[in-house]
């Protein structure tokens, strides 16, 4: 399992409701995104999810979004918070294997 320096940061966002911005492998510009999860997956890789308001580097916007942590260059956490997606399912994704931190408890 691969121990992410970000972590800390996810775990705060995720528990305060607060916007990261975060530049992923080759992005120039940093994404806006709102973290719903954070977990481990089978096999082992640690991932984030939640919602991309805005990804500059390819013009992917709105969309729920998965990233594996060890692919993430830089992370900074705002103090906007969000509002979770009207209609977004708030249930474990189906490929966790062990929860970290999640929204609403999860």
């Amino acid at each position: 399992m691969f121990i992410s320096p970000f972590q800390e940061i996810l775990t705060e966002a995720i528990k305060k409701q607060l916007m990261i911005e975060l530049r992923y492998k080759d992005d120039v510009s940093h994404r806006i995104f709102h973290p719903y999860w954070l977990y481990v997956s089978n096999p082992g890789n640690t991932i984030m999810g939640g919602w991309q308001e805005r990804n500059p580097n390819k013009g992917e916007n709105n969309i729920y979004h998965k990233f594996e942590l060890r692919f993430v260059k830089d992370m900074v956490l705002t103090q906007n918070q969000f509002d979770i997606q009207t209609g977004f399912p708030i249930t474990r994704p189906k490929d966790c294997f062990r929860l970290i931190c999640g929204l609403n408890g999860y």
